[in-house]
């Protein structure tokens, strides 16, 4: 399995998505910001870092509940074994024909 599908895999839960969202939004914008604000104080990172962190938190939750929850959820419900396929096996777990001793 490629790097990328692995990835996408990763990232088909909330819990995946929302850290794959502070590592890929969170940590490029508080060293962005940490560069950019350096020249106002000394100790400017102090505040930029954690508001970096809290936005990302937040446009990934954000992104979360508007597209890719029913995204991957029609993806889960679609692939063979998904949702669909474990229904069906939880019915065919019921014998059905007469039970012989």
């Amino acid at each position: 399995m490629s790097v990328l599908s692995r990835l996408g895999v990763y990232m088909s839960t909330k819990d995946g998505f929302m850290r794959a969202s502070m590592v890929g939004f969170g940590v490029p914008a508080a060293v962005l910001g940490s560069w950019v604000f350096k020249n106002y104080d000394e100790h400017a990172y102090l505040f930029v870092v954690p508001c970096a962190f809290v936005a990302a938190y937040l446009w990934g939750l954000m992104m979360w509940k508007v597209m890719f929850r029913d995204l991957y959820a029609r993806k889960r419900a679609a692939a063979p074994g998904g949702a669909i396929a474990s229904q069906s096996e939880s019915e065919s777990s019921q014998p059905s024909g007469p039970i012989r001793d």
